[in-house]
């Protein structure tokens, strides 16, 4: 008996498979797991901007201003610019926080200031605040707030969750079982470093997403997943929201010299294409940033100095070392601050060693390395290109690293195996106790 191949039909897809094959197509499972992250993001997000309704000391008073400004059709600052009254306004209704500017009710209401400071948010290249300007008026056109600037603050509830989604993926694509890539994924919620950001309107509530991508993008060029030109697209982002996300292209082109230097196994030649993607990927974030920092130049008001404490004419090697390993420190204080200790040293210690374990993918090792030497030198590169730009020394502060934090979470989620249930299982229940905490501590700068 004989069975005619070409008659042959193939079995009718059941209501269960295409419902299967649905959820298993990249671009659901990416929708659901942002939602997910929504659905844990806004209410803890959307409770810290309600309770703190002051301003930030860390800059966002000029960042408040730039909005304003924006929302007016200013596009770009201007270096020696004032705050303008509207923003002055803001400030008397909201204070800043641990500051002597404390609210005041009859600026509040309207009458003049006293006050005078430089806005000094023209450091920064402008997509952030153009950005934020434009989407700002969703949230305020949707009625959750009357307020542009609460508005402007909620919007920390899409970076973070954005965030989030993206560090889960990166995890699980460096090989990460799903309980440590949800841990991974849960951790910038509640570090205090990356949360106390979200919250405020300022690009470094972006810094860990803009790290999250150009991770992601030189992970998947280092097994010539992308085209060279994905690449020139991350250098580009690094380079136009904020100079400081340079530090994530510098772990990115330190893992692509690794990957050149490093011969493989089978004893092939260099991959000659990692010095060109060295070069694609540096040569973007720094062409962009020459332009805008050419740009700046050219749009200054005055040589006025809105911080001639820090001019100096040289620096020193105690003010240049002080700054090796500062993104390395723990990335969370106050109840948290043991789990952030533990967890540094599993993304910096964890990176040194699957950089030199022979038995890791090669991949791995390479970003593993490219993390490790950012995380060391980086620091010490921004406090030189600071200077050599502005004259300014500025010791390197910890949200100076937040795009590398990324990077180093799903590097230590990586290192746990698929069969340890019982470990990814602590993982996760630990990262929801540390979200617990930070839930119900005041929101700390400490570290930041």
């Amino acid at each position: 008996m004989t069975t005619d191949i070409g008659t042959a039909t193939e079995p009718e897809p059941t209501d269960g498979s295409v419902r299967r094959r649905f959820v298993r197509h990249p671009v659901v499972q990416a929708l659901l797991v942002l939602v997910c992250a929504t659905v844990v993001a806004a209410p803890f997000l959307a409770d810290r901007i309600r309770d703190t309704p002051g301003i930030s000391p860390q800059d966002e008073l000029s960042y408040i201003d730039t909005l304003v400004r924006t929302q007016d059709g200013q596009l770009l600052m201007r270096q020696g610019a004032t705050l303008a009254p509207e923003t002055l306004q803001e400030l008397g209704c909201r204070g800043v926080d641990q500051s002597a500017l404390v609210p005041n009710a009859k600026v509040c209401a309207g009458a003049p200031s006293d006050i005078e400071f430089y806005n000094t948010a023209d450091i920064d290249p402008p997509l952030y605040h153009w950005t934020v300007a434009a989407l700002a008026h969703v949230p305020y056109g949707l009625g959750l707030t009357e307020n542009m600037i609460t508005a402007a603050r909620l919007l920390g509830i899409l970076w973070c969750a954005l965030t989030m989604t993206l560090v889960f993926f990166l995890a699980r694509h460096l090989g990460a079982p799903v309980g440590a890539a949800a841990a991974a994924g849960l951790a910038p919620l509640w570090l205090s470093i990356t949360n106390i950001q979200f919250q405020y309107v300022t690009p470094h509530s972006t810094g860990a997403l803009v790290g999250a991508v150009v991770a992601f993008v030189v992970a998947l060029r280092l097994r010539d997943r992308v085209p060279w030109w994905v690449v020139s697209l991350a250098g580009l982002l690094a380079g136009t929201v904020k100079l400081t996300n340079l530090v994530v292209v510098m772990a990115g082109c330190a893992a692509f010299l690794v990957a050149w230097l490093w011969r493989t196994p089978d004893g092939a030649p260099r991959p000659r294409r990692r010095l060109l993607d060295i070069l694609n990927l540096a040569g973007c974030a720094l062409a962009v940033t020459l332009v805008w920092v050419v740009v700046r130049g050219l749009l200054r008001l005055n040589d006025d100095e809105p911080y001639e404490e820090a001019l100096v004419d040289s620096l020193t090697p105690a003010q240049v070392l002080e700054n090796v390993g500062v993104f390395m420190q723990p990335l969370s204080y106050g109840p948290s601050r043991g789990f952030a200790q533990l967890l540094a040293i599993a993304m910096f210690g964890g990176a040194v060693w699957v950089a030199a374990s022979s038995s890791m993918p090669l991949y791995k090792r390479q970003l593993a390395a490219g993390l490790a030497l950012a995380g060391a030198l980086a620091p010490v590169a921004l406090v030189l290109m600071n200077f050599v730009v502005t004259s300014y020394y500025v010791p390197t502060q910890g949200r100076y690293g937040l795009s590398l934090v990324p990077l180093g979470l799903a590097l230590a989620a990586s290192l746990v195996r698929p069969g340890q249930r019982w470990l990814q299982g602590t993982i996760l229940g630990l990262s929801v106790v540390c979200l617990a905490l930070a839930w119900y501590q005041t929101p700390s700068l400490l570290g930041s």
